[in-house]
């Protein structure tokens, strides 16, 4: 829908739904960006008593002469435009992706950073569907960046192992700590760097998600 300078994505929950997923993902938002991870605009609404997430899509752009559609990409697209490589390789990582900020990104080391600090917050937040079309790189102007993170939603674990959609690191996708600081490098950080932002985002998380979640109203049920 179509609001003041925004194009927004309005995500309801499903009839089958066990949890309210719409206040959690708004949650899972709230505490991304304490993180210092870069999301985008959101609001928990009520549609006919329907609780909705509305997210701003940041591939869009409301001008006065009408709606602007900016270049946008999916890790996906992004992993399969080097047609020799995808030939041959079927699965992607972060660490490919990181590498590929070379070829479309400026700012190559501020996005490596912040794409690692969002792979540790998936991996303590139990945010397991980050496969390759839940990350994409948008030029809202003339050069991509890394768009912001979106679809945040966590996944109970139903194993002892838990493991990310892309591999993170040499021990493929296992989503431990060792797996994550084993690729620091590919993500122009230092060991002590990485650590750093990896205790920063555990400390955030542990000390605010339950205000988070409570500032969107989750049931405690839920929680």
């Amino acid at each position: 829908i179509q609001e003041g300078n925004e194009i927004w994505l309005v995500k309801l929950n499903r009839f089958d739904d066990r949890v309210n997923n719409v206040r959690i993902e708004a949650a899972m938002l709230d505490l991304a960006s304490a993180c210092g991870i870069n999301v985008p605009s959101h609001e928990v609404r009520l549609f006919d008593d329907k609780d909705a997430l509305l997210v701003a899509r940041f591939d869009r752009t409301v001008t006065p002469s009408g709606v602007l559609k900016h270049r946008a990409v999916s890790a996906a697209t992004v992993f399969r435009a080097d047609e020799a490589y995808a030939r041959t390789v079927f699965t992607g990582s972060y660490m490919r992706f990181s590498r590929e900020f070379s070829r479309w990104c400026t700012e190559v080391k501020r996005h490596r950073h912040q794409l690692f600090r969002r792979i540790a917050f998936n991996c303590l937040t139990g945010i397991t569907d980050d496969h390759e079309r839940n990350h994409a790189l948008v030029a809202t102007g003339p050069h991509f960046e890394l768009a912001p993170a979106f679809d945040l939603s966590p996944t109970p674990p139903t194993t002892r192992r838990k493991l990310q959609a892309l591999q993170i690191g040499g021990q493929g996708a296992d989503s431990t700590r060792e797996n994550l600081m084993s690729a620091c490098d590919q993500f122009d950080l230092t060991a002590s760097q990485a650590s750093a932002i990896v205790e920063a985002v555990k400390e955030t998380i542990n000390a605010h998600w339950r205000a988070m979640f409570e500032g969107r109203n989750v049931s405690e049920q839920d929680t």
